[in-house]
């Protein structure tokens, strides 16, 4: 739950979602009870627990603007005088694009279920997408060049030793005699291009690489289950492992079980000693790329890059929308914009068999 207090037009950083409310009167017995609900609805579709807590903590948020109201009573008026105030505190249009998305997504579902009249859910939906906002992502994937001045910057700082020699010295790591200075790089190397493998070859997102488990990522596998962490009755799918991502992480599975770690998560906090078998903290993650390799670089544009060579390489948006997990076609269609695929050149291929199957026989 969060604070119905905004943040002052100076400090537009300080984000209410992260102070919990005190709710009162109705919108503790009547919201509470519908958003309890919701987030049970939200289970049931299999949508993460990040977005989940991030759509509630939004129609908290809402419900605090509502109060002494509660959200059954509200009207498209005002979600539109919300959005005004949030974009008076200095919030930016694409933020308040995803609120007015998060409201909409959570009084639909409050209409199927009879819980609000047609009139009112209408009312919603006329609420127009705040001025400025952009309804789509812009992928921007890498260019070969860059791709290989990160690579070379991984060699130079992160330097491989041969196989043999790397297990021997682990080998003598775990007997204490030899420090553990001297496979520290190697081992960051290895996690490294396993994490940067499966990012920009088979397109996960950084929540998804983070959450998989062992079994989730083994080479063995033909398919990167994703999605599944610990709950197997979670939605889930399979994204085929390529040839360099399966060899990327079947060396860093390989040494990982070199270091005698007792646990499934696959990515470690390789930083110290004292920390090498624990598993990496999640903003400890989300900050490896860009720590370890080169600032610029991010799971969002490996990813990116990932989509839109799918679509070079020939692959149909539908196919591009499964294997990248988008809820929806439309959220695929940006990578086919990226793909700048010479649509005319694929009109002229059609044109031969299209004139052979339409010309009479002789």
């Amino acid at each position: 739950m969060i604070s119905s207090g905004e943040p002052s037009r100076s400090s537009p950083s300080a984000d209410p979602s992260t102070t919990p409310i005190r709710p009162t009167g109705p919108l503790l017995f009547v919201s509470m009870e519908l958003l309890a609900d919701f987030d049970a609805n939200l289970g049931a579709r299999g949508v993460s627990e990040a977005r989940k807590r991030d759509h509630l903590r939004m129609l908290q948020q809402f419900a605090a603007f509502l109060a002494p109201r509660s959200l059954r009573d509200a009207k498209g008026p005002d979600l539109a005088a919300y959005l005004s105030k949030r974009s008076d505190d200095g919030y930016a249009p694409n933020t308040l694009r995803k609120e007015r998305q998060m409201v909409l997504s959570f009084f639909s579902w409050a209409y199927e279920n009879q819980q609000i009249s047609a009139d009112t859910f209408l009312s919603m939906r006329l609420v127009p997408t705040p001025a400025g906002a952009t309804s789509r992502i812009r992928p921007e994937p890498y260019a070969p060049k860059e791709l290989r001045k990160f690579r070379e910057a991984l060699n130079v700082r992160w330097p491989l030793m041969n196989v043999e020699k790397a297990e021997r010295f682990a080998e003598r790591w775990r007997e204490e005699i030899t420090p553990y200075s001297r496979l520290r790089k190697h081992a960051i190397h290895l996690q490294l291009d396993a994490i940067m493998s499966i990012a920009l070859q088979c397109g996960l997102r950084r929540g998804e690489i983070f959450a998989l488990h062992l079994d989730d990522v083994h080479y063995d596998n033909a398919y990167i289950v994703v999605d599944r962490g610990e709950r197997w009755n979670r939605v889930h799918h399979g994204v085929p492992f390529t040839e360099v991502a399966r060899t990327a992480v079947e060396a860093w599975i390989a040494f990982r079980s070199c270091l005698r770690v007792d646990h499934q998560h696959p990515w470690l906090n390789l930083w110290a000693e004292k920390t090498a078998r624990e598993p990496i903290k999640a903003d400890a993650f989300a900050k490896l790329l860009s720590s370890y390799v080169a600032p610029e670089l991010s799971y969002r544009r490996l990813r990116h890059t990932c989509g839109v060579g799918w679509l070079k390489a020939g692959m149909t948006a539908w196919e591009v929308q499964k294997l990248l997990g988008h809820a929806t076609l439309k959220d695929t269609l940006p990578y086919a914009e990226a793909s700048k695929v010479d649509l005319e050149r694929r009109v002229e291929r059609l044109q031969g068999p299209f004139e052979d199957a339409l010309t009479p026989a002789a």
